[in-house]
């Protein structure tokens, strides 16, 4: 079908892209912006980490896709696997168990495309 629509001189639709890319870029500008005047560690940390989702987001780019966020995909199982360990051990109980697995998902949900 893409032959036929290039040999028509059809373009394809871009307009949800071109929206997403605006939304992105919007809210990843507002978070900066409310982090204006807070000169905190954490706000420095995450305005840095918000900055570099912001250069992928202006590019058309999806920001969960940037080194870090693979790299965190990448990791979050050897934390699951350690917290099953844990459990499996009796180091932990079952409610500090499913806390950790929570936030772990959060994480893991936090970079998927």
């Amino acid at each position: 079908m893409k032959p036929l629509l290039d040999w028509l001189g059809m373009n394809p639709d871009t307009t949800e892209e071109d929206e997403l890319s605006i939304a992105r870029t919007t809210a990843l500008t507002a978070v900066l912006l409310a982090l204006e005047g807070d000169d905190s560690p954490a706000a420095d940390r995450i305005r840095t980490e918000y900055r570099a989702k912001l250069d992928e987001a202006a590019a058309g780019r999806d920001p969960h896709g940037s080194d870090d966020a693979m790299l965190r995909q990448r990791i979050v199982p050897h934390a699951r696997q350690a917290i099953d360990t844990l459990r499996n051990t009796g180091q932990i109980g079952d409610g500090p168990y499913r806390q950790v697995e929570q936030e772990l998902d959060w994480l893991e949900l936090s970079t998927r495309r």
